[in-house]
């Protein structure tokens, strides 16, 4: 499992990116451990471009703590508004302004 794992982790990705209106922004980022406590925290993202350049969307966060000496457990989620709006008319390489609500 733990080699799976690693190799989804490092293996090379590319990507590519819209920012016209009309296209879906997707993604997020992913944190895990195995050790006293266990932490799994998920904080997937979806946001749709509403104007070219400015996505308007949403992460969702995912919190879970596992606590051995104590055999007790956290679970928390939520939800986070945000607005980014990316910068340049490059087409590799844009930089981008974000505001989230936490």
């Amino acid at each position: 499992m733990r080699v799976l794992l690693m190799l989804i982790i490092l293996l090379p990705i590319t990507l590519f990116a819209q920012t016209n209106k009309g296209t879906t922004l997707l993604g997020g980022t992913a944190s895990f451990k195995l050790n006293n406590p266990i932490a799994i925290e998920l904080n997937p993202t979806l946001g749709y471009f509403v104007l070219p350049k400015l996505a308007l969307g949403a992460t969702i966060p995912f919190y879970y703590y596992r606590f051995n000496y104590t055999k007790s457990y956290n679970i928390q989620f939520g939800l986070v508004p945000f607005a980014r709006y990316y910068f340049g008319n490059n087409d590799k390489i844009n930089f981008l302004a974000s505001l989230r609500a936490a």
